[in-house]
């Protein structure tokens, strides 16, 4: 299905709104990362603090804190083709057994997985408020669908769009393998995504 104005995906009582860009939603927290040996891990709530959790569009204003996401969706309106055969591939390689692809964009971009247990236990710790973000992967459709997690400034932002064609269409037409398609990626984010 692409996407079109308006468009609403309903999943067993989910909603997830599409527009003429890759449909986005922003999931932020006052978390952080979670890595060990560079890898994500999960997420960490700071001490002394409370839970802030809210789900909004692409039309909130924009903050120098917030300038990442607008670049970001620029780049996945720039590049869905090459993304969503990246998905694809991950996916022939590894099946849902390492969770859901990640972007960590900080302190450089790369790609991780987030494991759904890690996405699980800060569902928890912010009172099941990214029960609709567990219930988008848990219902993935990887032929026709692009889920991923962007990671910076300690919040999180899903990506989640139907390309046209299909991932395994994107991947048979881009027709490279997925360590070349993670390092062009990689170094497209370093010169697209900028923090101050």
């Amino acid at each position: 299905m692409a996407a079109t104005d308006d468009m609403t995906k309903v999943t067993d009582g989910l909603s997830v709104e599409h527009t003429d860009n890759p449909s986005v939603v922003f999931v932020t927290s006052y978390l952080t990362p979670k890595k060990q040996n560079g890898i994500f891990v999960g997420w960490v709530l700071p001490e002394d603090s409370e839970p802030n959790f809210m789900i909004f569009t692409t039309n909130q204003p924009e903050s120098s804190d917030s300038q990442w996401r607008h670049q970001l969706d620029k780049f996945v309106k720039k590049y869905q083709k090459e993304l969503a055969a990246l998905s694809w591939g991950l996916w022939l390689e590894n099946g849902n057994s390492q969770g859901a692809i990640g972007i960590d964009l900080q302190p450089t971009p790369h790609f991780v997985y987030c494991p759904i247990e890690a996405i699980e236990k800060l569902n928890s710790n912010v009172d099941s408020r990214l029960q609709e973000l567990l219930g988008l992967m848990e219902h993935h459709q990887p032929e026709t669908e692009v889920l991923m997690i962007a990671i910076a400034n300690d919040q999180i932002k899903l990506i989640y769009f139907d390309p046209e064609p299909t991932p395994p269409s994107c991947y048979q037409q881009v027709g490279k393998e997925v360590d070349t398609l993670l390092e062009q990626l990689e170094q497209r984010l370093s010169e697209q995504v900028k923090f101050d």
